[in-house]
């Protein structure tokens, strides 16, 4: 069961959505780099800010920071029309009113959308017209503003029958990359594009290294097996406290190189907008 599948499973169903968010923030590597970086841009809880949520999924950052947040306005987009109704039900049932849910593409993002942190994760990577849709979020980030995006960089498996799947399912779509991806970048690919738009760079720190890529191995055997429903409760209870020891290990030591990036920059306050 891929990403899209859990989504259409969940579908309307808040209680499946709250367990699901609760599953993605303690067990998902990739949550635990993006939520560190929060704790660092992020402003005081009693602070008032726009925060823009770029591809939000299943809308777990953006339900996060307007409950966590509550002077905040939180903008969630998606170009899914189906996952935008869905998060917007759950809003709307949970009773939280300072988020609003839009269904456009990352290309039409426009200037009353202004707002003080964006959050991009793994969007760019399926956009052709990366710089257009970096452009815009340049424009729309008010000055002094943060910029966190998440990308991955590779695909490198380290089990064997993983990396014979892949090249199966890359010469049966006929495709370049997986999971529709347009591209793979580079850590001085995309930070110069970055500049080249104004930002400065802030942070960066690859993820998922060896232990990490690991983890995620195991986890996408689980994750693409026909029993997926049969067996992910046996492999939350005996298998992922093991691997959540190997994803905290990747968490806590410096990687020098991995299958994913993410990125901190800024808008200078001088920067004429």
């Amino acid at each position: 069961m891929n990403f899209n599948s859990l989504s259409r499973w969940i579908g309307k169903h808040v209680f499946f959505r709250k367990v699901a968010f609760s599953i993605i923030r303690l067990t998902t590597l990739r949550e635990w780099y993006i939520n560190r970086l929060f704790k660092k841009i992020l402003p005081n809880k009693n602070e008032s800010f726009c925060f823009l949520d770029l591809g939000c999924g299943l809308g777990q950052h953006s339900i996060a920071i307007a409950r966590k947040y509550p002077h905040s306005r939180v903008i969630a987009i998606d170009a899914d029309r189906e996952k935008i109704e869905n998060c917007r039900y759950f809003a709307q049932k949970e009773k939280i009113s300072n988020i609003r849910y839009l269904s456009i593409n990352a290309q039409d993002l426009g200037p009353e959308m202004s707002c003080d942190v964006i959050l991009c994760n793994s969007v760019l990577e399926h956009i052709r017209d990366d710089e257009t849709v970096l452009l815009a979020l340049f424009t729309i980030l008010r000055a002094g503003g943060y910029l966190l995006i998440y990308v991955p960089i590779a695909e490198d498996r380290l089990l064997p029958h993983l990396t014979r799947q892949q090249h199966k399912l890359l010469q049966r779509d006929k495709a370049t990359f997986l999971h529709e991806h347009v591209r793979y970048y580079n850590k001085s690919e995309l930070l110069t594009k970055l500049k080249r738009t104004g930002l400065e760079i802030d942070d960066f720190e690859f993820t998922y290294g060896m232990y990490g890529k690991l983890s995620y191995d195991i986890i996408t055997t689980v994750q693409y097996s026909p029993f997926f429903k049969f067996v992910f409760p046996f492999y939350l209870l005996f298998l992922h406290p093991y691997i959540m020891l190997l994803m905290w290990a990747d968490y806590r030591q410096q990687i020098k190189t991995g299958n994913g990036l993410v990125i901190v920059a800024h808008k200078p306050n001088t920067a004429g907008f």
